[in-house]
């Protein structure tokens, strides 16, 4: 990779130094530091998600976890009464609240105590949404990635099926969800305030002497910089797209992508590029077996059936995987949803963040992602290798030890992978294209409302609206 993927200007915004930097695996590990973390609050935990639902009902996994996330604050602030908790959530459309929770805004208000602040904010543009998951805690450590602090979002690394402690309010189990997300403290977190701070968050000036840190396993990173990369279609930033496109290009080993989502017509373009070179990388992609919603598993199934079908024609020289995580019974009804937006090249490079590889995350919603480059480092080589591994573990349910044994032998990471596939019950199994019904055909033709690919303000909808209102009038003529 000479000359380095991250270019500040054109795929980041800022590179920024990290004091240190961890990812974590899964809701469990996620939930455990910020749970672990809040108590430890000075003055602010700001919290920004595409959703905050308060009907979290995590308590019955540890007596310090809520069940309510309002009351969960609630206890907290009283116990430190300088401590104030923002929260910042998107407000969906009408058509969306069936999954919400019901009068969330009014509950907040009534619910809670003072120093608790709870904000929805809309997205000025048309299907547009606020889709950025962070958390910041007393300025000076933050959390960023796929998971918000919501309901159906923790599991174990196991992804058992029978979990009994993976449940909703009211105590039915939902799907297994894996997900990754990072902690970080030092002058990258500075950024993310700066962020928040566009967004109309006011911030009191804090004592950052103390750093606030989780108690967490995880492997930690120290004094390296990151990128922090934004979609924002108000401003015209494109930078998480241009990033993507930049690493697959710089790809020579392999490529590694985990996402909820496969439609983006740019990447899948790039990718069937890199898979034509004689020389190229292997591209490993893990997505979901299906989706949940009727109307999402249409439009993103079909456009991931178009995108394999181009794949696969690209793969001339047979250097293509593209998986699903299988759980233990087989049981394709209840999948093991892969909600993570991840990428690592060559084990040089890693972004992860909240952008999906679909069409409006790279050009519609607001996202943020955070990357890592090695560029000779070798800690930073090790620190990004380590997570690959980590995750390789967990699909194929394989030592780490095994996956890099077998790694050296072939040098592909393709091959290592399909040397373990089917092995143990937990596995990744080859996605094929899967057909689709009448009724999810008719459904396919809302596609440009779901997956947006351009962005259209509100205010123009106003516009036009008018401007027909004042032409009817103009031509409207009384009967005589």
């Amino acid at each position: 990779m000479k000359g380095g993927i991250l270019k500040e200007g054109h795929n980041c915004c800022r590179i920024r130094k990290v004091d240190r930097l961890a990812m974590l695996v899964d809701g469990d590990e996620y939930y455990k530091a910020f749970f672990n973390t809040v108590p430890k609050a000075k003055h602010t935990v700001d919290i920004l998600g595409w959703e905050v639902d308060s009907r979290i009902n995590i308590g019955h996994i540890n007596e310090e976890y809520p069940d309510n996330l309002r009351q969960y604050f609630n206890q907290v602030v009283k116990q430190n009464r300088n401590l104030h908790i923002n929260v910042l959530s998107w407000r969906s459309p009408a058509y969306l609240l069936f999954g919400r929770e019901n009068f969330a805004a009014a509950k907040w208000k009534w619910e809670t105590d003072k120093n608790v602040s709870f904000r929805q904010v809309g997205h000025p543009h048309m299907y547009g949404t606020h889709h950025e998951k962070m958390v910041i805690i007393d300025g000076n450590c933050a959390f960023l990635g796929g998971m918000d602090i919501s309901r159906k979002r923790w599991d174990t690394r196991d992804h058992k099926l029978d979990n009994p402690l993976r449940k909703d309010e009211l105590g039915n189990h939902y799907h297994p969800i894996h997900d990754v997300q990072l902690v970080l403290s030092g002058e990258m977190v500075r950024e993310l305030r700066t962020y928040l701070q566009e967004k109309g968050h006011k911030y009191k000036d804090q004592d950052e002497s103390e750093i606030i840190w989780p108690s967490i396993e995880a492997r930690e990173i120290r004094d390296v910089p990151v990128a922090l990369s934004r979609t924002n279609s108000l401003k015209r930033h494109k930078e998480i797209e241009k990033l993507y496109l930049d690493a697959i290009h710089a790809a020579k080993d392999f490529i590694y992508i985990e996402n909820q989502y496969f439609s983006c017509e740019n990447i899948v373009n790039a990718l069937c590029w890199k898979l034509m070179e004689e020389d190229g990388p292997d591209i490993i992609i893990v997505l979901p077996f299906s989706y949940r919603g009727s109307f999402e598993k249409a439009v993103y199934t079909n456009e991931r059936n178009k995108a394999l079908k181009r794949l696969q024609r690209a793969d001339r020289h047979q250097r293509l995987g593209f998986f699903y995580p299988d759980n233990e019974r087989k049981d394709q009804s209840r999948f093991i949803v892969v909600h993570s937006k991840f990428m690592i090249v060559d084990n040089e490079f890693l972004t992860l963040g909240s952008a999906n590889l679909n069409n409006r995350s790279l050009h519609v919603d607001s996202e943020l992602n955070l990357s890592l480059e090695a560029r000779g480092d070798s800690k930073v080589r090790s620190f990004i290798e380590e997570n690959l591994y980590r995750l390789l573990e967990e699909h194929l349910d394989t030592p780490e030890k095994e996956l890099r044994k077998k790694f050296e032998e072939t040098k592909s990471l393709r091959e290592t992978v399909r040397a373990f596939q089917g092995k143990k019950a937990r596995t990744l199994e080859e996605i094929n294209y899967s057909p689709t019904s009448f009724k999810e055909e008719l459904m396919v033709l809302i596609t440009p409302m779901v997956d947006v690919r351009f962005s259209l303000p509100k205010v123009h909808l106003v516009i036009f609206i008018f401007a027909l209102f004042l032409m009817s009038l103009m031509f409207w003529q009384v009967p005589e």
